[in-house]
């Protein structure tokens, strides 16, 4: 099943200083890439001379699009409470520590690799323990720590930004109007659909897999809508500067 954003519950002990927190949470997911995007496949990211080679390479790419091209537009999308709590970090970014961004992309990737070393049938330690290929009930061992700790990790992350964001400070910042909101939700969301559904008939399985396919393409075509929407955003600006138009907003 597709628990890669649990992921990054492995390095929230270490998002303080030095390291840089989006370069981490980017390398904690980024071997996972493959199972969203045929760009790959996971037996190839997964190892470690793709540590240094495709999955820096990647990781990179997606830490520029996302500081460049996607944060922006996503948190004037975010509903007011929301994007308010955001305003402060999402403009921290500096060129201070760029130097640290690849040591924390490896970090990164260096807990997902270990975690999955235990949790996936190829894994080098449950290669190692042929213990953790035992049957416990209807599962194996490995298969049940990796259902067990994908669990556990998602609700770590998910408590983690509950607490960060009834902590953090509001600060005054511009939204979307509702009309461009519910227009990209409702994009968003029909494009998920219609991802889930092709996941699906791309690799049709058991049950199991189809729904793990569902999930995967689903997310797929969310973060394809997502990054036109985007790319949007950003022509609008550059047209908007030209013409010297303001922009629509709602607070």
């Amino acid at each position: 099943m597709p628990f890669t954003v649990s992921h990054v519950a492995a390095i929230l002990p270490l998002r303080g200083r030095p390291f840089v927190p989006s370069a981490l949470a980017v390398g904690a997911m980024v071997p996972d890439v493959p199972l969203f995007v045929p760009i790959s496949s996971r037996e190839e990211t997964h190892v470690l001379s793709a540590v240094f080679t495709w999955n820096l390479g990647l990781g990179l790419l997606l830490l520029a699009g996302f500081h460049l091209l996607l944060k922006r537009p996503l948190l004037r999308l975010a509903p007011r409470a929301v994007r308010e709590r955001l305003a402060v970090p999402a403009a921290a970014l500096t060129w201070r520590r760029a130097w640290l961004t690849v040591p924390s992309l490896l970090i990164g990737q260096a807990t997902h690799l270990i975690w999955d070393g235990f949790t996936h049938w190829t894994g080098p330690f449950v290669e190692l323990w042929p213990v953790l290929r035992e049957f416990a009930g209807p599962l194996p061992w490995y298969r049940w720590g990796q259902y067990g700790s994908g669990v556990f990790g998602g609700l770590a992350v998910a408590v983690f930004v509950l607490l960060w964001l009834r902590r953090a400070p509001r600060v005054p910042e511009p939204g979307l109007s509702r009309a461009t909101v519910a227009a990209v939700l409702v994009a968003s969301a029909a494009a998920g659909a219609v991802g889930a559904v092709l996941g699906v008939e791309r690799l049709p399985d058991t049950l199991y897999h189809d729904v793990s396919h569902a999930i995967t393409g689903a997310i797929a075509a969310v973060g394809a809508c997502l990054t036109a929407f985007a790319a949007l955003y950003w022509l609008a600006v550059g047209f908007r500067a030209t013409t010297g138009r303001p922009a629509q907003s709602a607070s």
